[in-house]
């Protein structure tokens, strides 16, 4: 047995004796404290992350329910996870992002209109559709999101928004026919109900808005 870079050897076959002189060797080597102290800290989170528009709504005030404390910026968030967040307030996770700030201030820089860009520019579509690299895409610079976005090939804003909720758990497993339903244009009745929902989108649940 080594113990820090040296041998215990039992002799005589005394294991008492042997247990004894380990512990001891244990004890002087601080090793014995230093997994102590590991084990406090053991299973502990790390750091933290907050929602950049996460919404907690509650009938009680917050500080009444849950442990608050201040982000780098000032902000006071819950200190639970989303789970235990969600479990005894209603949350609300709003889509928000800096990066529209940015696109928002790069169209005022080159002047052009924010609220009338043409979403249905074949020239955009045709570069997604040859996309050969994908660095400084939002999103689409992910290795799987870049998969499904070369297999599927969008030709409008809805196939794009398809291509980004397909790179998900779950809605992966659509991916090869989503694929299919956009080159070929058939897909697969759950039932007449729900034809003019999902019709658009193969027939199947893909995100949320199709829930």
């Amino acid at each position: 047995m080594n113990l820090n870079g040296r041998k215990v050897i039992v002799k005589d076959g005394n294991v008492d004796k042997a247990l004894r002189k380990l512990k001891k060797k244990v004890s002087e080597s601080g090793l014995l404290q230093d997994l102590q102290d590991r084990q406090k800290i053991e299973g502990l989170n790390k750091n933290t992350g907050v929602h950049p528009s996460g919404i907690s709504i509650s009938y009680y005030n917050n500080e009444d329910i849950m442990p608050l404390q201040k982000t780098g910026d000032g902000e006071i968030v819950s200190a639970y996870d989303m789970n235990n967040v969600s479990e005894i307030t209603v949350k609300f996770d709003i889509l928000g992002l800096r990066t529209l700030t940015v696109v928002y201030d790069t169209c005022q820089r080159l002047g052009l209109d924010f609220k009338n860009l043409d979403f249905d520019n074949s020239s955009t579509y045709k570069f997604l559709q040859d996309l050969s690299n994908p660095k400084g895409l939002f999103q689409i610079e992910a290795n799987t999101n870049f998969h499904v976005c070369k297999k599927v090939k969008p030709r409008n804003m809805l196939e794009l928004a398809c291509v980004l909720s397909l790179a998900r758990p779950g809605a992966l497993d659509f991916l090869d026919q989503y694929a299919r339903y956009v080159a070929t244009g058939q897909f697969q009745s759950v039932h007449p109900f729900f034809d003019d929902i999902l019709g658009i989108v193969t027939g199947k649940q893909i995100g949320r808005a199709h829930v």
